[in-house]
């Protein structure tokens, strides 16, 4: 054990479902040793050992319809004086004769507690013979409401009559207590079979409890709901209701029903991802692994998909939870419902939205048919679509799930319209759409030779963003000036040079080069776009006073 209340709460060795472990978490988290008469939360006590160990609060500690202050009291009263205690539990069965939330509390509390200390084995026992579970049984067949106007026969309500009774109170006074005798008479029945064989009437009380305990589908009141449920199924559990059902379904066929319904139900809340209570919790199958076998109820769920990205939705959640066959089923069902779409489809666009369904659920074979047809609509929306720019946002959408050819003639589409866009957004859209295709990278970007950056902004944005396309107009402007026997030309070139970001010693030599080859023209074209380009007045001038065109500077004396 750890040395702390988190750390022994959290741990593998602790058991909600073991009064020792309770026990032991309560002691330390109220520190037996030092805890005062003022404490609001009691400890579970300790019963002697004549009495059968721990006291049979697990459930009132657990189950809301008992109410905080009836079970702080109980609590207490086994704190105290268990014997006394043991003696109070209930030995017949009546319900409240007036409206006293208190006393019909306590009687729920009187219930769990008796099932709770059948199913731990403390009854029958010291302080509470079989004789006096009998007489209880007896009292409870004899007392099954059977004669209540606004509710159904076959209940255990603790309450004196309906009327006027809200929902929230049928679940608290009308069901609570109906689940824990049906769990108590189950019990009973596995274990003490010679005793309720002696009690007449007893196999009918039984299945009619069992009939009323399915008029709420085993679920609480409102957002409540989950709660409710939960309260129920740990009742039935502790009776080991749910294991004979499972056994003998055809004792209570509406029970048998009930309880697959709720199976399924939960499957399907949580495939569907839904979220209850008053805070909107996430439905989580925590702790119902023991009722709920997704392999067996989960299917349902996905049987009952309106359209493919639901059941994709659905599927995913339940997978960890099915076979591997079962998930491969359901994944070949929702390639052949997408196929069956894609057949009726014959726009580019709603087959595009239909392209939203997460790809990896398709089969290899329903990912072809997939891509073969959209190739065909992209080809025959292709010519028709005067519009760069929806061209690419289309193009933007469809990319990944075209077919190469298609692909490379929408990119030829695009280069066409490439005069409609701006520099920067037809760069852009090369850049991003042919990421990690050098080959036709290399391609876009050479047909875009004749499109220049404007601006040194341009400039800037190019290196920054997309280097590559700056470095291909480097080598196309090295190619053509060594090819380039025009002093003028050549000199145009190294200025372009120099503007993409080209070595200043390389855009010298080309100047020096197109100097060598000019005539009286050419090399005073050249000193202007020396001027212009590298700002030395110094060598501009210099070429001009060679050609005559400026005075010799005066010599230093």
């Amino acid at each position: 054990m750890t040395d702390t209340t988190d750390d022994f709460l959290d741990s593998d060795e602790f058991d909600i479902d073991n009064p020792e472990h309770v026990q032991r978490f309560l002691d330390r988290m109220l520190d037996v040793e030092h805890s005062t008469e003022d404490e609001e939360t009691p400890r579970l006590p300790r019963l002697p050992l004549q009495l059968g160990g721990a006291a049979p609060t697990r459930l009132i500690l657990k189950i809301d319809a008992v109410g905080a202050n009836v079970r702080q009291e109980l609590c207490e009263r086994w704190e105290h004086d268990p014997e006394a205690a043991m003696a109070n539990l209930p030995r017949a069965f009546a319900p409240c004769e007036t409206v006293d939330i208190d006393e019909m509390y306590r009687k729920n509390a009187g219930l769990l507690m008796v099932l709770e200390a059948v199913a731990e084995g403390i009854i029958p026992g010291p302080g509470y013979p079989l004789e006096d579970l009998e007489r209880l049984i007896r009292s409870l067949v004899a007392g099954q409401r059977n004669d209540m106007k606004l509710m159904r026969p076959g209940s255990w309500c603790v309450a004196p009559d309906n009327e006027h009774m809200p929902s929230d109170a049928r679940v608290d006074f009308a069901f609570t207590p109906t689940y824990a005798v049906i769990a108590l008479f189950t019990l009973v029945k596995e274990r003490h079979f010679r005793l309720v064989r002696r009690i007449p009437g007893f196999r009918s009380a039984m299945s009619a409890g069992y009939r009323f305990s399915t008029l709420r589908g085993l679920q609480g009141h409102g957002y409540e709901s989950w709660d409710g449920m939960m309260d129920a199924l740990e009742i039935l559990r502790t009776g080991k209701v749910i294991a004979y059902a499972d056994a003998h379904p055809r004792f209570s066929v509406p029970f048998t029903k009930a309880l697959h319904k709720l199976r399924t139900g939960i499957c399907a809340d949580y495939a569907r991802g839904r979220r209850t209570g008053f805070h909107g919790v996430p439905v989580t199958l925590s702790g119902l692994r023991w009722f709920v076998d997704v392999a067996v109820h989960g299917e349902p769920a996905l049987e009952r998909a309106r359209n493919p990205d639901e059941l994709a939705s659905r599927l995913d959640r339940l997978r960890h939870y099915l076979p591997g066959e079962v998930v491969s089923r359901w994944e070949s069902r929702l390639g052949e419902w997408l196929c069956e779409l894609l057949a009726d489809q014959h726009d580019l666009e709603a087959l595009a939205e239909r392209l939203e369904t997460p790809w990896n659920m398709l089969s290899p074979a329903a990912q072809i048919m997939w891509r073969t047809r959209l190739g065909e609509l992209a080809v025959d929306g292709l010519s028709g679509e005067p519009d760069f720019y929806v061209l690419a946002q289309r193009y933007d959408k469809l990319r990944r799930h075209l077919p190469d050819a298609v692909r490379g003639a929408w990119l030829d589409r695009l280069l066409e319209l490439g005069d409609q866009a701006n520099f920067r957004t037809l760069i852009t859209v090369i850049h991003v759409f042919l990421e990690g295709e050098s080959e036709e990278r290399r391609r876009a970007f050479k047909e875009l030779q004749h499109r220049k950056a404007r601006t040194i902004d341009d400039l800037q944005w190019l290196r920054k963003d997309c280097d590559e396309f700056v470095d291909l107009q480097l080598d196309a402007v090295r190619q053509e000036a060594a090819l380039t026997f025009d002093a003028r030309a050549l000199s145009s070139l190294a200025r372009e040079l120099h503007r993409l970001g080209g070595d200043e010693t390389e855009v010298r030599e080309w100047f020096q080069r197109a100097l060598e080859i000019a005539d009286l023209g050419g090399k005073r074209a050249v000193a202007s776009k020396v001027m212009e380009t590298l700002r030395d007045k110094r060598w501009g001038h210099a070429i001009l006073r060679e050609i005559g065109d400026l005075r010799p500077m005066p010599s230093k004396v």
